[in-house]
């Protein structure tokens, strides 16, 4: 099995925007959306107590990488594998969600949430487990489908091989890799002999302890990623 990556994602823009996401996905889903927000919000919620709500709810495969093997078996679909690569620039489901999603399975979207502040500002929020990498591909489309859409996401990988904080399109990354992997190395042991490792430890610890606010804060707007990269070069 893969190493996990844990994301959460953050889709922020105006009322009119998020409606039309999540408009679009239940469309995908066959269902008849409705013009209310909160009511369409309602009817995904009630797909995803069903877990049919996933990254391919938003940005569905075609028909061809579910029909026809050709990640596994390419040489008994020639002209299906022909017409994946010119048509969609992948041959197969593997490398198409290598493509499109930016990680080789297709993954539930958890927790989904909805936070309506007033017709500019509205966010709507969910988790989700990725094999190795985080979906930063799919972000990217939703983007490109969305083009209102502000994206924030938090991926920690389980070895600690990243620990990032970004918002999709922008250079600047907050990333507290170096902490989350001594304290992955040091086992967050409180009762090191180098008291003064210890206190650095511990430090650490409090620090991405708090993590999940300070991505609430970039989302905010309150905290810069800029910010955040300065404090953990203290540590």
């Amino acid at each position: 099995m893969p190493n996990w990556s844990f994301n959460y994602i953050a889709l922020k823009s105006d009322k009119k925007t998020i409606n039309s996401f999540i408009r679009f996905g239940l469309q995908n889903l066959g269902i008849e959306p409705q013009e209310d927000l909160n009511k369409n919000f309602e009817l995904l919620l009630e797909q995803a107590k069903k877990e049919n709500v996933t990254l391919r709810t938003f940005l569905p495969m075609p028909e061809t990488f579910e029909k026809y093997d050709t990640t596994n078996c390419p040489e008994e679909y020639p002209e299906q594998a022909s017409y994946q690569g010119i048509f969609y620039g992948a041959i197969g489901w593997y490398d198409y969600n290598i493509l499109t999603l930016g990680t080789k399975w297709n993954t539930e979207m958890q927790d989904i949430e909805l936070n309506e502040y007033n017709d500019e500002d509205c966010r709507f929020y969910f988790y989700s487990k990725t094999a190795r990498v985080y979906p930063e591909a799919w972000c990217f489309n939703m983007k490109r489908i969305f083009p209102n859409l502000k994206i924030y996401m938090s991926a920690v990988e389980e070895s600690s091989d990243y620990d990032i904080i970004c918002e999709i399109g922008e250079k600047e990354v907050f990333d507290m890799t170096k902490i989350t992997q001594a304290l992955f190395e040091d086992n967050c042991r409180e009762n090191t002999e180098n008291s003064e490792k210890r206190d650095i430890l511990l430090k650490m610890r409090e620090f991405t302890d708090l993590r999940d606010e300070y991505f609430m804060r970039i989302v905010d707007g309150e905290y810069s990623i800029n910010e955040l990269n300065i404090e953990c070069e203290e540590l």
